[in-house]
């Protein structure tokens, strides 16, 4: 027996794969586990199984995890095969599992019993994985797939690619796995790292891309199955254990455990290029973002969710409901913000944060300096409290020394010195990546031209109708005569916006609803109805993503048959009614940045969300849940290029999270995302960009793209978030609907988006595509960007100026619900005030204090910024 046979295990052959449902294998619940030798009596006339069974008990062991010897002996034996040409073990059993006719597999029962024990009592992975196909890419044209029998597969994509057919049409699976079964230790095969998926495993289709040399890649993100393959107790299904929640922090302790001269190989490595002309917005192959359902173990199934849960993370808030704009707190009142000196301009400018390309849009910073006459300010402080870190051993590089007014390149991701060059006038910097080559699509121009502007004043595209909406809606100006003194007089006591824990060893951090009691508010009076649309921006947001969360996933039949209504505990994730995922937790760590920094600081905002990544930082349940695939990747690399900074520039790892040096700070590359990723995780946390800066629209929607693409770094992702944030923007303006949805917004307001115009699938859903009969007319809750951007925009469209109307109808598009309806929130929120929120959601709203004191915040420091 060769081994490139048996190695052919990790190829997928279409024509064995069955083309109907099959009916549930049963497994008798009260029989004993007999021995292997036993088990294969029975299927003795299948492959000659006396050697394989000698050789298995020789190799073959106990384990840590609890495997009898006769458990390890039966995954042992599924990667040997057989002492027959072409009659490996594996491909019999797999046969039998894929037939309709259930008897014919009555032999491998007692096998099967043994290894499904083994494998249940194996801890269930979250990783990437890959395998090959062997058929026509047109068979994958269904979003669901049902793998009917077990399905190896490999974390080492090359060792795949050599076994797939050599013909033009070569396909390769890239699948985001939740439940993977790690056999490496229990294999002949050791070094062929095998991960095996279990039969029933359900796979979403995400995306197809295919590279240069005619190979394929398909993305599968593994989903929950609502198809039960073995009856009980051996429903290894993803929606069957008892655990939902994956230790992120195991992830980056490797990551930082290791010296730092060391290269920490990151997904992003080995990520395929996706393809990055589409097709039609609302085709389920687009969908880049590959949304991962965060879960070492397996999550449970809905209905093993008790109704009457409790849940000890979770304490909702008891704030008011009444009709009346939210007013602060007596606790609030107590406890004032202390004098503090501050900077005259504590806004940030991209200057020392965001390095730019050939690619960058345009020079509207040096149009801005020469009509405004103004400097950059300085830039934002970063974090004041870093995540506690392992500290980095080995090696450290001197730091280079940067010449005066000379722009230096930035770092690369390897660690290696750039020399620096010299930038002529109106020529923008070329950035380092991890290879020195690809060029990111960073752009610092636009950010500065509209920096420059907020140091004067925000254009608008017509004067007289922003003079008159201004004086509709009353002065943004405190009731203070001394607006300067204002800004420039209270403390930055802020450390409930650090990551904060329960325990010195740092396992349990603080939520926020653990510390909204302990925070200040700003002790000054702010525009009422700016207020009530800032907190009816991001509460609305909180609600969409809550509204949407026990359902996600959910195809949009299963809601056709079962629509969301209300609020609901349980479901996908098991949390209490009106707690949020993944979209708010980093909307509220993108809005701590701004507050925090007193500007945009895209390194403080990839910190932020690694603290989240790492330590469930702005967690509603205090883990880290519901992370997306290309967020994922991207945190790792920001993870990976701290550690070669720190290594490079000789900077203790520790110091790392708040790097207060802005000549280092501008050195470093903050764009970790590969080319390409177009999710929806860019426009899910958008919100608080948009509040902040509000003022000034072109800053706004700059710095709207710019938030997107350092986890994204599709073009579609940046101008998806350019535009939603020029709308957020008008909605705090107080344009009203109609203007909002304009047809001709975007010709319009021209000078909000600079010389670089919008992406045409952007500029098409801009003309009003999205105002079309919904999803039988083609919209769709995908996790690419396009649609998502598309499905929120109908949603508000039609409907009938009711926010509880417009959330349902996002949320019952199906797929990702929670992630539709957050978009929707996040302008229709900013356009009808939290005033006209669901009154009956708003009740169960989790973390409401925090939410409106953090409203109040980005108030005032997007003030204090404009001074």
């Amino acid at each position: 027996m060769s081994r490139a046979g048996v190695s052919n295990r990790f190829v997928i052959v279409a024509k064995e794969q069955p083309t109907e449902t099959l009916p549930p294998i049963e497994l008798d619940e009260g029989t004993d586990l007999v021995s292997i030798d036993e088990a294969l009596k029975s299927i003795v006339a299948d492959v000659r199984t006396n050697p394989m069974i000698c050789e298995a008990k020789r190799k073959a062991r106990q384990s840590s995890d609890g495997l009898t010897l006769n458990e390890s002996m039966s995954i042992y034996l599924y990667t040997m095969g057989s002492l027959e040409e072409n009659n490996y073990f594996y491909k019999l059993l797999n046969e039998k599992l894929r037939t309709k006719q259930r008897e014919d597999l009555k032999p491998w029962l007692s096998y099967l019993k043994n290894f499904l024990t083994g494998l249940h009592k194996l801890p269930s992975i979250q990783t990437k994985v890959w395998c090959g196909f062997h058929g026509n890419i047109d068979d994958f044209n269904k979003e669901n797939i049902i793998l009917w029998g077990f399905t190896s597969c490999t974390t080492m994509r090359e060792s795949i690619e050599p076994r797939l057919d050599q013909s033009d049409k070569r396909i390769l699976l890239s699948i985001e796995c939740i439940n993977g079964k790690d056999i490496k230790s229990f294999s002949k095969y050791d070094d062929e790292n095998e991960v095996l998926l279990v039969p029933g495993t359900c796979l979403t289709l995400r995306g197809v891309s295919r590279q240069a040399d005619g190979l394929y890649t398909v993305h599968l993100q593994e989903t929950n199955s609502l198809h039960q393959l073995f009856k009980p107790p051996f429903n290894l299904s993803p929606s069957t254990i008892d655990v939902r929640v994956h230790n992120i922090r195991e992830d980056f302790k490797s990551i930082f455990s290791k010296s730092p001269d060391v290269h920490v190989s990151s997904p992003v490595d080995n990520l395929d290029t996706v393809h990055t002309d589409l097709g039609s917005p609302t085709t389920h192959n687009d969908v880049v973002n590959g949304r991962t359902i965060s879960a070492s173990k397996n999550m449970k199934p809905d209905e093993s969710i008790p109704k009457d849960r409790k849940d000890d993370q979770v304490t909702p808030s008891n704030d008011s409901n009444s009709n009346q704009m939210p007013e602060d707190t007596e606790e609030d009142k107590k406890k004032p913000v202390a004098n503090r000196k501050r900077t005259p301009s504590p806004h940030t400018p991209l200057t020392d944060e965001v390095k730019t390309t050939n690619n960058s849009s345009s020079n509207q910073i040096k149009k801005a300096r020469a009509t405004s006459g103004k400097n950059t300010p300085p830039p934002s402080k970063p974090s004041g409290t870093p995540v506690t870190e392992a500290t980095a051993s080995g090696k450290n590089t001197p730091p280079r020394n940067k010449p005066s007014g000379i722009p230096v390149t930035e770092a690369t991701a390897s660690g290696k010195n750039t020399p620096p060059r010299n930038k002529p006038s109106g020529t923008p910097v070329t950035e380092a990546t991890e290879t020195g080559e690809r060029k990111t699509s960073a752009r610092r121009n636009n950010a500065e031209l509209a920096a420059s502007n907020a140091a004067n004043q925000a254009p608008t595209s017509s004067e007289t109708e922003d003079t008159k909406r201004k004086n509709d809606l009353g002065s943004n100006e405190s009731s203070d005569n001394d607006d300067s003194s204002e800004c420039s007089s209270h403390e930055d006591n802020s450390t409930w916006f650090d990551v904060q824990f329960h325990d010195n060893k740092q396992t349990k951090v603080k939520k926020p609803d653990e510390l909204q009691n302990a925070m200040n508010v700003p002790d000054v009076s702010i525009n009422r109805e700016i207020l009530n649309r800032i907190r009816g921006s991001m509460t609305g947001m909180a609600l969409g993503d809550a509204l949407g969360a026990h359902v996600e996933f959910r195809p949009h039949q299963f809601l056709v048959n079962n629509p969301v209504k209300d609020l609901e505990s349980g479901g996908t994730w098991g949390l209490t009614k009106g707690q949020f995922t993944d979209d708010t937790s980093m909307a509220l760590c993108l809005a701590n940045s701004l507050v925090a920094c007193h500007g945009f600081n895209p390194y403080d905002q990839l910190v932020r969300y690694k603290w989240w990544y790492k330590f469930g930082y702005m967690s509603s349940t205090g883990d880290c849940f519901d992370i997306g695939a290309a967020t994922s990747n991207s945190l790792r690399e920001f993870a990976r290029r701290q550690k070669a900074f720190a290594n490079e520039f000789s900077i203790p790892l520790t110091e790392m999270d708040r790097l207060p040096n802005s000549e280092l700070r501008q050195k470093f590359n903050v764009y970790c995302s590969e080319d390409g990723v177009a999710g929806n995780g860019a426009l899910m946390r958008l919100a608080p960009v948009p509040l902040f800066f509000y003022r000034n629209p072109p800053l706004a929607v700059e710095y709207s793209g710019i938030s997107g693409q350092i986890t994204h770094g599709d073009r579609k992702a940046y101008d998806a978030c350019r535009y939603y944030g020029a709308l957020i923007v008008a909605a705090l303006q107080g344009y009203k609907k109609e203007q909002i949805l304009d047809n001709n917004f975007y010709g319009k307001h021209k000078e909000w988006f600079g010389k670089e115009k919008l992406h045409p699938d952007i500029e098409s859903i801009s003309r009003g595509s999205y105002k079309k009969d919904g999803y039988d007319a083609g919209i769709r809750g995908k996790g690419y960007i396009v649609n998502a951007l598309e499905a929120a925009l109908w949603a508000f469209w039609s409907d009938k100026n009711s926010f509880e109307t417009g959330a349902l109808a996002a949320v019952n598009l199906g797929d990702d619900t929670d992630t539709t309806a957050a978009i929707y929130g996040q302008l229709a929120g900013a356009h009808y005030g939290y005033q006209k929120l669901p009154k009956k959601w708003l009740h169960f709203a989790y973390a409401k204090t925090f939410m409106h004191k953090l409203s109040k915040w980005i108030a005032y420091e997007g003030e204090c910024w404009k001074k």
